[in-house]
Parts: C-alpha cells; structure tokens; sequence
C-alpha cells in the first residue's frame, strides 16, 4: 500500500496535537475519518506509530523515526508548489539574453534595469557576443533570445524587426558629397577613401 499526503498529514497533525480529536478539528476532518488514516499509514509502513490511552496518544519510538521524514516529505512539497507557482506568476526564474556589443550597452542595458525592478526575482543573465554567435548561441539553447543585427533568422530561427536603424554618410564639409541635394548613393562611393566597418560586425556584413 503507497502512502498518501493525507496520511501523512493526519500523522503529523495527531503527532502535535497529541490528541485524534483535535487532529480532527484541524485538519477539518471527523475523529473516525483521522483514525482510518492513521491505521491506513500504521499498515502502510508495518509499524505502530502511536501509543494509544483513552487520555493520552504518543509516538512510539517508530513513530518518532518517522516524524521528521514525514515532516520532510510534506515541507518540500510545499516548497515545490510554491517554486512551481512563483514560476507560473513570473515570480521566479531565469533568462538568458545573448546581444551584440552594441544592443548590449545600449537597448539591453537599459531593459535589465526595468526588468530588475518589474521582476526582483527572475534573474537575467546577458551573453555578450558578435552577431552570428548571437544565432548560434539561440540556436542551440544557450540563450532564450537574442537581440542584433542579422541577416535573416535562418530556417531554425525566428527573428522578429522590433526597431529601424538609419545609416549615414558622415564626411568633412569640404567633400565632394557633402552639400548635394539628393543623397549618396552606393556607386557615389566607388573610388572614395572611406573607413569601414570589420566583415565580423553585423552592420558591415549588410552594406559590404
């Protein structure tokens, strides 16, 4: 025969009233209905948990062994309830964001103080790397999300545009481009002195 929670409660609730009659008021049950339980629970365990007189009920030695596994058993239920609740609620828990340098000291910094404040309890752990690592790191579980400039999600990602960037052409007032009217274009470029971007950073990547 398994042994029930309520077995188990009706044995710690006679243990600390020392009495089935206000074992019964506690646990909201009928005197006979706790003294099924703890015969239930005696036979479960084959061994007499508590002395009986018509004044007195006390653990036996069996019974005391038993008390505080029993106590155990019940606490880190309770325990794991209240985790799996926290974690339901939000409550509780832990994220892991995976960022470019870029959205890492700018966007994301700024969001794990708001989310510090909104959810005290769920930790958020920020992985620093370059964009195509970004994927990867999602890709294979490392991180929940990741936040960057790609290309595309590829076929086992899903990537979501949540802002729009702008590039600019930044140069001296004296050059050949500065002043026009209409804006450069890509070929206005060709055969300029510029400074790029490395082929590693995500935004060279996409104007390379």
């Amino acid at each position: 025969m398994d042994i029930t929670l309520k077995q188990m409660r009706a044995f710690l609730a006679v243990a600390q009233a020392g009495s089935f009659t206000l074992a019964a008021n506690r646990l909201h049950l009928t005197q006979s209905a706790v003294s099924v339980l703890i015969g239930e629970f005696e036979r479960a365990v084959g061994l007499r948990v508590f002395d009986r007189t018509t004044r007195l009920v006390q653990l036996t030695d069996a019974g005391r062994e038993l008390h505080p596994v029993a106590h155990k058993v019940l606490a880190d239920l309770s325990q794991m309830l209240a985790s799996s609740r926290d974690l339901a609620d939000r409550k509780r828990g832990r994220v892991t964001v995976a960022a470019t340098p870029l959205m890492s000291s700018t966007l994301i910094a700024g969001a794990i103080a708001r989310h510090a404040q909104q959810h005290p309890g769920v930790q958020l752990i920020l992985r620093d790397t370059q964009a195509a690592q970004v994927q990867i790191e999602v890709r294979d579980g490392l991180a929940d999300f990741g936040v960057g400039t790609f290309e595309r999600g590829g076929r086992e990602l899903d990537a979501e545009p949540f802002m729009v960037d702008t590039l600019v052409l930044a140069c001296p007032a004296s050059h050949v481009l500065a002043g026009r009217s209409m804006r450069p274009r890509w070929r206005d470029l060709a055969g300029q002195p510029f400074i790029a971007l490395r082929r590693d950073n995500s935004v060279g990547q996409l104007i390379a």
